[in-house]
């Protein structure tokens, strides 16, 4: 009886031993089955949040590059205008240039027509003082006046004879004409009526 006793036990302790084991491996089971869940859900949230970066990489790449690229317009724009300008303003450079060249020659051509003219170059003022000195004077002082006048506008022979004086130019020295005594010499050219060119030159 004893023994019995002992062997029901046995199967008892037996059984509860191996529903244990079974519920112990149940529970193993569930919760490998719960950490592969987890695992897995882990895994999609990492894979979804680096969509998420990578599409807002994106977008900022993408924005930054729009930005970029409107910047690199402008600033190509900008110089076009400033390459515009520049080029206008060597042209207007040059225009001025060429003017300021014309305007050289034409003033030496000026000065070089007027300087061999220069006997044809009465002052009014000078004109007036030899009228009124004439006019104030009488006898041999008067008739020096004359001949000054007769010398300054450049009198014939005949018209000198008219008047009756003589030519005076007989007693200036060599090289010089009472013109040249009485009015001032005007400044060297630059350069020579040979050496002009351009439009005004004739």
């Amino acid at each position: 009886a004893d023994l019995e006793v002992a062997r029901a036990d046995w199967e008892q302790a037996a059984a509860a031993v191996e529903n244990l084991t079974r519920a112990l491996e149940a529970m193993q089971g569930e919760r490998e089955a719960e950490v592969e869940m987890l695992e897995e859900r882990h895994a999609r949230d990492i894979e979804a949040a680096a969509d998420r970066n990578a599409a807002s990489l994106a977008a900022v790449r993408e924005t930054c590059e729009g930005k970029v690229d409107v910047m690199r317009r402008e600033a190509d724009a900008d110089v076009k205008n400033v390459m515009a300008k520049v080029i206008e303003l060597e042209g207007r450079l040059d225009e001025a240039t060429q003017d300021n060249r014309q305007l050289r020659r034409s003033l030496d051509e000026a000065i070089v027509r007027i300087q061999t003219g220069t006997e044809d170059v009465i002052d009014r003022a000078i004109m007036k003082n030899i009228l009124l000195d004439w006019h104030s004077r009488r006898g041999k002082d008067r008739r020096q006046v004359l001949e000054i006048m007769a010398s300054l506008l450049h009198f014939s022979e005949e018209d000198r004879t008219r008047v009756g004086v003589e030519d005076p130019r007989d007693h200036l020295p060599a090289g010089r004409t009472l013109a040249n005594a009485v009015v001032p010499p005007l400044p060297r050219p630059k350069r020579q009526p040979e050496e002009l060119e351009g439009d005004s030159v004739r």
